[in-house]
């Protein structure tokens, strides 16, 4: 790799501006804060957040903000690390929300000189936000209602006739202030109902160009490990396919209930395979990591949140899953809560409750309608699991974890579920050691990269592009970000009973007891004290 176009105008991304807008006045500057520069990436995103909201707010509120961090790796040569990170209070859960997309993006906001963009206020009219370099415009988004994110980007690029420009956006649900409403970028998708959040504030999408080149302090090294990375992804890499195909004789069937047989995921996994049609990838990232299915014309990513569509509602059928995804990402569902919600409302409809739709274990074509109708954000079921839940007295049917709805994999993976519970959103990406799936999420690595990457991969990284060389100040941050969010989180009312999983998932693992230990164990660790707390803070 040629690295002599990272040259030495521009600026590294720690040393970035934060870019504040104001969406209520119109108001738009810069600043540059001394205790910002404290953290990074991920870190970044928390202490930015909890420091602007102190309260109990509402979380489609004016008072919410919106957080986006660019990671301390973007815009540099680093395998799928080029990330972005999305901070605000969760609508769906309530508590603290993050997640995080790679590609594009970050690489352009690390170029427009941007450590950090945090918008706050709700505007008077719809609105999008261009950013070129310094210069931030906030224009009118009115021919963009009601549009795809994916054809609100092509919409945007037309407009600036400029393909490059990194663009994240919300399709209908996010409009309509579904709680589960994803920002899309780049063929992935946020949790934690940000792009809720982004409707609530009435703005549709955000896009942004960089012409600053970055340069890393120590290109050599750079290049060394942007070789030996790449071979690590490339060897250790699994899709969300291949992954199912794998763990097909745990895969869970019908709202967790169960376990789904051999032949059915066989049929639902061999048939997407059929339909394949290529591979994609972000920029930076040296694998192709999106598959792309097409059935019946259309063309659709399809993920663990697809995949769990159709385990989770009795449907196997791969040409019906591909819709349905499809769908979620027109729409901007995330397809995630939108298996756990449907397999909610089958399992109410199965008990005999009235829950105001026609639905069922396997019903293909009422499925496909209940996506479209939840989009509207007029039912119940676009609240989300948890609300839902409590109208129909099922608490004990519904998946979630502080009110996000479960991944298949906390059915699948210990390891996993356990990070699911202890979790400061409800979700979580990473790996059996959480102290260094903390510190890739602080790095802002895509979390599919996690077996590449090793603590003193990180740690060498950071020092080449000109970062920090203290190991223990890394460390003590990553700590420290912990204890932000668990701080912003009992601001916001956390218990620790809001710690745990469904009985469902429980029982599959060491027993009520032994999680229970774990979790004390995990507390004790991070200097809490056995109710997960250190009291109130400052």
């Amino acid at each position: 790799m040629n690295l002599s176009k990272y040259s030495i105008r521009g600026t590294i991304m720690r040393d970035g501006m934060t870019l504040v807008v104001d969406l209520r006045s119109g108001s738009i500057h810069t600043k540059k804060d001394e205790g910002e520069r404290e953290y990074i990436g991920g870190g970044l995103g928390a202490y930015m957040l909890n420091k602007r909201i102190k309260g109990d707010v509402d979380a489609m509120g004016p008072e919410n903000v919106l957080v986006i961090t660019s990671g301390p790796f973007a815009g540099m040569p680093i395998p799928a690390a080029s990330g972005i990170g999305i901070f605000s209070k969760s609508p769906l859960t309530g508590y603290f929300g993050e997640d995080y997309l790679f590609g594009t993006f970050g690489n352009q906001m690390s170029r427009a000189g941007y450590a950090s963009i945090i918008i706050r206020g709700v505007s008077e009219r719809p609105v999008y936000l261009y950013i070129d370099d310094g210069v931030c415009t906030i224009k009118r988004a009115d021919e963009l209602l009601g549009l795809s994110p994916w054809k609100t980007e092509e919409k945007i690029r037309e407009a600036m006739n400029d393909r490059s420009l990194g663009v994240i956006s919300i399709g209908q649900a996010g409009e309509n202030k579904v709680r589960y409403a994803t920002i899309y970028g780049d063929f992935q998708y946020s949790g934690c109902g940000l792009g809720a959040v982004m409707g609530s504030k009435r703005l549709k999408a955000i896009a942004i160009k960089g012409s600053n080149d970055l340069r890393p302090k120590d290109p050599t090294t750079i290049l060394e490990m942007y070789k030996m990375l790449s071979k690590k992804m490339e060897e250790s890499f699994v899709d969300d396919l291949d992954w199912a195909y794998d763990a097909r004789d745990k895969l869970p069937a019908n709202n967790f209930k169960g376990v789904s047989s051999d032949s059915d995921v066989k049929k639902l996994i061999g048939g997407l395979k059929e339909r394949e049609l290529k591979k994609v990838s972000f920029q930076h990232c040296p694998v192709a990591c999106k598959t792309l299915c097409q059935s019946d014309g259309i063309i659709s990513p399809i993920t663990i949140g697809g995949i769990s569509i159709g385990l989770l509602n009795g449907i196997y059928d791969p040409d019906t899953v591909i819709k349905a995804e499809h769908l979620c990402y027109t729409l901007g569902l995330d397809p995630r809560s939108v298996a756990v919600v449907a397999a909610f409302a089958n399992e109410l409809e199965e008990r005999g409750d009235d829950i105001g739709f026609d639905m069922g274990f396997g019903k293909k074509e009422e499925l496909l309608k209940f996506i479209e109708v939840i989009s509207k954000g007029k039912s119940i079921f676009s609240e989300g699991i948890k609300a839902a839940a409590k109208k129909f007295g099922a608490e004990d049917s519904a998946m979630h974890s502080k009110g996000a709805e479960l991944s298949i994999d906390t059915f699948t993976d210990e390891n996993i579920a356990f990070g699911t519970a202890i979790s400061h959103s409800g979700s979580y990406q990473g790996g059996k050691d959480y102290d260094t799936s903390n510190l890739l999420k602080m790095m802002m690595v895509y979390p599919k990269a996690y077996e590449a990457y090793s603590k003193e991969d990180l740690y060498r990284l950071y020092a080449a592009v000109g970062g920090e060389t203290d190991r223990g100040r890394l460390g003590e941050m990553k700590d420290k970000i912990n204890d932000i969010k668990r701080e912003f989180n009992i601001r916001q009312g956390w218990k620790t009973d809001d710690d745990t999983l469904p009985q469902r998932i429980m029982k599959n693992f060491s027993g009520e007891e032994a999680f229970l230990q774990k979790r004390l164990d995990y507390y004790r660790s991070m200097g809490w004290d056995e109710e997960g707390s250190k009291g109130e803070r400052e």
